[in-house]
């Protein structure tokens, strides 16, 4: 009996650690993001986005020195403005709409929002996290590019700050790849590819770039 009841407070509290907040929540502070980039205003979605939890996720593995960390601090909080960029985008004509709702398979929140835009669609995971008891955002994949945010701001900061490493030199190759797709100069991305794609494998973006 002693088991079966320590049994059934630890499912009730790992589903409540899980259930942070209703996913009724979620999908309300979703739908509040669409509506306020639809009447552009960025503040709304850039407010939500917490830069302490994605500058760890974009430090992870980089050996920087305290002031190499005060300049990325600062060029993330200049230049990594979701809410900004998205309304932008709709001013120009694009269309921006939250599209789905779930839990993966670690219970984490996860919203989903499809961008028109020029005539090609992106579409963007975004992970979310309760902090201060707020909802924020923490990080997102481009399912189209198969690349996180929080890697190509790593990309970005070792390209600014001028650090060169194996990653950095990959990722170089496989944006050259994307671009050599995107002007149909498919002799040229399958030469890069084939060069990189056995070091990174393990890459989701690569993976994505070698399948188109």
């Amino acid at each position: 009996k002693f088991l079966s009841v320590l049994l059934l407070i630890t499912i009730v509290v790992v589903s409540c650690k899980k259930k942070d907040f209703p996913d009724e929540q979620y999908i309300e502070f979703a739908k509040h993001i669409e509506e306020s980039i639809a009447a552009g205003n960025a503040d709304l979605l850039n407010a939500a986005f917490d830069y302490n939890s994605f500058e760890k996720i974009v430090f992870d593995g980089l050996k920087l020195t305290e002031d190499q960390k005060i300049d990325a601090d600062k060029y993330i909080r200049e230049y990594i403005r979701p809410g900004s960029i998205k309304v932008d985008a709709v001013t120009y004509g694009a269309d921006f709409h939250f599209t789905k709702f779930y839990r993966d398979s670690l219970g984490n929140a996860r919203i989903i929002f499809r961008l028109y835009n020029n005539g090609g669609i992106s579409i963007e995971d975004w992970e979310m996290k309760v902090i201060d008891k707020e909802i924020k955002i923490v990080d997102a994949f481009a399912v189209a590019s198969g690349i996180k945010w929080s890697e190509d701001c790593r990309q970005q900061i070792c390209n600014h700050l001028n650090i060169i490493n194996e990653e950095v030199m990959n990722l170089n190759r496989l944006i050259q790849v994307n671009i050599a797709i995107g002007n149909e100069d498919f002799a040229a991305a399958d030469s890069i590819l084939f060069y990189t794609l056995p070091q990174t494998k393990d890459l989701m973006y690569a993976n994505v770039l070698n399948l188109n």
